[in-house]
């Protein structure tokens, strides 16, 4: 195998974006934990409460479970009969965004299920 091409990318600083919840627990949550969201994960989570598709490629560690789980308790908040479907490729990873999930909704107080 021969490499043809290589390029190293300089770091680059955090851009984070502002995105209100109608959901003041959701809010309060992340100002309480001190979590700032990514550009990237305020334009995704716009993007799902609005209806439409997304697909997210990131580097792991990016921020891709917090963009679908609280656009989900977003919609829990709203509708506390709102069920979602979560499917992972892996049982450890789904294990994994279950505790991570669980942890989530008891610290924010939502009133939902996982």
């Amino acid at each position: 195998m021969e490499i043809v091409y290589k390029k190293v990318l300089e770091p680059q600083p955090a851009i984070y974006g502002d995105f209100k919840f109608k959901c003041k627990k959701i809010n309060d949550f992340l100002i309480k934990n001190n979590i700032k969201l990514y550009s990237h994960q305020t334009e995704a989570i716009a993007e799902v409460l609005e209806g439409k598709d997304v697909v997210i490629t990131t580097p792991t560690a990016s921020g891709k479970s917090m963009i679908y789980t609280l656009s989900i308790l977003e919609e829990v908040c709203k509708n506390p009969n709102t069920r979602a479907i979560l499917i992972f490729p892996l049982v450890a990873l789904a294990r994994d965004q279950e505790t991570k999930i669980k942890n989530l909704i008891q610290k924010s107080s939502l009133k939902a299920t996982v």
